[in-house]
């Protein structure tokens, strides 16, 4: 790997130059030992034990908006005051039921937003969207 004296210009060296890849090499290998050591040191957590108890059914309750803004809570018709007992009742059980909103795509925005406000003022923790494939 020396210089080459005299000669014709149009030689060329066909031997690569190492020297940089070396230096990558010993970069890489420097930032390997610095962040490892950090990643290997153990994390004391407290994990959930299994519990052997079975799991409870949690009980849906079906919220259907239809296109004209009207309201039926588990099949039954349901205006705004109707719908306040509703939740309120839903509020204090437990466990707490799942509401599953099933919104007609033709409703507006607004009906749809309005039973999300009753519920979130109502106190109802657990909420969904049931969508039907087209």
């Amino acid at each position: 790997m020396g210089a080459k004296v005299g000669g014709n210009e149009n030689d060329y060296n066909n031997e690569m130059n190492v020297i940089p890849l070396v230096d990558v090499l010993l970069v890489l290998l420097i930032l390997f030992i610095i962040t490892i050591p950090p990643m290997t040191q153990s994390v004391l957590m407290d994990l959930p034990t299994r519990s052997n108890a079975p799991a409870t059914e949690v009980e849906k309750v079906t919220l259907r908006i239809e296109f004209d803004g009207s309201v039926t809570w588990n099949g039954n018709p349901a205006d705004k005051t109707t719908l306040r007992a509703f939740i309120a009742g839903a509020s204090v059980q437990d466990p707490q039921p799942q509401v599953q909103i099933i919104a007609d795509p033709n409703a507006e925005y607004k009906y749809v937003n309005d039973v999300m406000f009753l519920l979130q003022r109502g106190e109802i923790q657990k909420m969904g969207f049931v969508t039907v494939a087209r």
